[in-house]
């Protein structure tokens, strides 16, 4: 971070006996340059500090998790009967809670899939959503049905922007270490997601005008339906949402990931030599670190 903040220059390498060797005369002082100067100084030192608050963050992750897996092998034992409570449900109750958490997001993930691809086709009616929907008579159950979609959606389309890095200088860091930049940019993106992923939502349950004319919700009310644009309502909005099986089936097999890595880029891949030699290293600073903190 710092190294980009000085236009790439290698601070390990700059003589500093020539900074000491120059007279006076030659630095030109002025508030312009006062000013950059406390600019960069900022900007370093937040850097600075979000890096070691991630780092004792990761730490502590790593020698937690390092832990358990002793545990299980029965080569740490904890000193404490709450150390041991935690240990259980880190390692016999959260991992079997989080295959059910994800074979019911698999489940919905398909549904969701399926019915963004077939949502245009009105009779016979094709959308899973819809037919869920239809198919509930209560209107309670409908707001809850409705209600656990849309906010499944939301979830994988606000997670994706909370996932989204703009080189060092837009990117949501944890431990509440975002700067004001990054947080005013991920606001802005999320409110210009709202509206299409209601009208979106709108059009897999057919809930809009252009499916069900008896039915008039009072988003559609104020911001219309797809219909008065005729090249997205029978053209694009036909045949775009198809992508998304594509672009899940890339995803799943790390399709992206493999072309960076191809290209040169340093990613994480479990197969890959790099990657190994990045796991022993942080093996080995885990075990500084604990070493460290004994």
């Amino acid at each position: 971070g710092i190294n980009a903040e000085y236009g790439g220059e290698d601070l390990a390498n700059v003589n500093y006996d020539d900074y000491a060797a120059s007279s006076r005369e030659d630095v030109n002082i002025s508030r312009a340059s006062l000013v950059t100067v406390h600019t960069r100084v900022i900007s370093t030192h937040t850097n600075m500090h979000r890096c070691q608050v991630i780092w004792d963050r990761t730490v502590s992750e790593g020698l937690t998790l390092e832990d358990w897996v002793n545990v299980r092998h029965k080569e740490y034992r904890p000193e404490s009967a709450m150390g041991t409570v935690g240990y259980f449900l880190g390692i016999h109750i959260l991992p079997h809670a989080l295959r059910v958490v994800a074979l019911i997001f698999a489940l919905i993930s398909l549904v969701v899939v399926w019915s963004e691809m077939v949502f245009s086709v009105k009779k016979p009616t094709l959308s899973l959503c819809a037919l869920v929907v239809s198919a509930v008579g209560s209107p309670a159950i409908v707001v809850v049905v409705c209600v656990c979609f849309i906010s499944y959606m939301c979830l994988c389309a606000y997670y994706t922007i909370f996932k989204l890095r703009v080189f060092n200088y837009y990117y949501m860091a944890p431990a509440q270490q975002t700067d004001d930049y990054s947080l005013l940019f991920s606001a802005t993106v999320l409110s210009r997601l709202t509206t299409p992923l209601s009208l979106n939502f709108l059009s897999v349950v057919h809930l809009d005008p252009r499916f069900n004319s008896d039915i008039l919700t009072a988003f559609t009310r104020i911001m219309g339906s797809f219909e008065v644009i005729p090249f997205i309502a029978q053209g694009f909005n036909v045949y775009y949402p198809i992508l998304i099986a594509l672009i899940g089936l890339a995803t799943l097999f790390k399709l992206g990931t493999r072309c960076l890595s191809f290209l040169g880029f340093e990613t994480f891949l479990s197969d890959d030599e790099i990657t190994m030699d990045f796991v022993d290293e942080g093996k080995q600073l885990l075990l500084r670190e604990r070493r460290a903190r004994q």
